[in-house]
């Protein structure tokens, strides 16, 4: 989502994410989640039940909580963008995004308006746009800052 489009909003909400990954941290016997993670998902031996088992994953941590006032905003407005897209498609639409986020996604898309239009981007004459490779050697993608999606050593 822009940031320009993002709401300054403070969200008092408790945060469900953080609950259920610490259960799920005391249940297994794990230190941390990203020692969780590998153990779960890092095992190339377990690749073919990968897909059921990361949704199962995502729907159990997620469970039915909403998620905070960003969450929420951004998701709608993925959901917006998957809605229109499926609008032009006559098949599939793969969405590539957090896995916290697909549990939500997969029913908010269908909840959106029958007729939408595309949505809005907010045009910027001197913006700079384009497509970037990045090896997974680049450091930046473990550092944990703002955006906390770092990832430390992925087999994928």
């Amino acid at each position: 989502m822009p940031c320009w489009a993002q709401s300054e909003e403070e969200d008092k909400s408790p945060d469900t994410q953080d609950d259920s990954q610490t259960l799920l941290l005391r249940a297994t016997c794990m230190d941390n989640s990203d020692t969780l993670w590998d153990h779960l998902f890092e095992d190339e031996s377990q690749q073919t039940a990968l897909p059921s088992t990361l949704a199962h994953y995502f729907a159990q941590l997620r469970s039915d909580s909403p998620g905070d006032a960003l969450n929420r905003q951004r998701e709608a407005f993925m959901a917006r963008w998957i809605t229109w897209a499926m609008q032009q498609n006559n098949g599939d639409v793969l969405v590539v995004c957090g896995g916290w986020h697909a549990p939500a996604l997969a029913k908010m898309w269908r909840e959106c308006p029958q007729v939408i239009n595309t949505p809005e981007l907010l045009l910027l004459d001197d913006a700079v746009t384009g497509c970037y490779l990045t090896p997974y050697s680049e450091k930046r993608l473990d550092v944990l800052a703002g955006y906390l999606s770092g990832m430390p050593a992925p087999v994928w």
